[in-house]
């Protein structure tokens, strides 16, 4: 009883919930015989039933990243980069011009993306899709994007158009918030 217990309580707080690799994060009142669970680093739950076959029918969330393609904006002049201040329980999705860029999680190294590729001159549409998770936690998740240049192997935001924050007083809900950023 009391193993039934933590794994229920664990399950609520939780980032996902794979079954066989297929994300079941919805999955409800299901029990596994000779199953084998794992929880990682990032709290997502991984279960191996092999005795089960598990099929999506609705659109996975979890989007791998698009490869980038030949661009008209010059490489090194746009970037995306986050500081991350000590934050706990973020997963955020960066998509530009519907295209998924890069997921950015709490407690991961610092990301420093040119983001040339996936930009078109003009305006590009940007979308911050913060996903659910276990309730936010310590400081700020910062994700600027705007213009800067390499400085000897260190990356120098000049004008950040964009600065997205999550802090541990966001809802553990999720959400998404979508801005411009002109490319001249």
């Amino acid at each position: 009883m009391w193993a039934a217990l933590i794994l229920a309580i664990s399950v609520s707080t939780a980032g996902e919930l794979y079954v066989n690799g297929v994300r079941a994060t919805g999955l409800r009142e299901q029990s596994f015989d000779d199953a084998d669970v794992r929880i990682d680093e990032h709290g997502d739950i991984h279960i191996t039933a092999p005795k089960y076959v598990i099929r999506s029918l609705e659109p996975t969330t979890t989007p791998t990243p698009t490869t980038p393609t030949a661009s008209a904006v010059s490489a090194g002049r746009f970037w995306l980069v986050t500081d991350d201040h000590r934050s706990t329980g973020h997963t955020v999705e960066v998509f530009v011009n519907g295209n998924l860029v890069r997921r950015v999680r709490s407690g991961e190294p610092q990301v420093i993306l040119d983001l040339a590729p996936w930009l078109i001159p003009g305006s590009n549409n940007v979308t911050f899709s913060a996903l659910p998770g276990p309730q936010p936690g310590g400081g700020v998740l910062h994700v600027y994007m705007g213009t800067g240049y390499n400085d000897a192997g260190v990356i120098r935001l000049t004008a950040p158009q964009i600065d997205f924050a999550r802090r541990s007083s966001d809802a553990s809900s999720g959400g998404m918030s979508d801005f411009v950023l002109s490319v001249q």
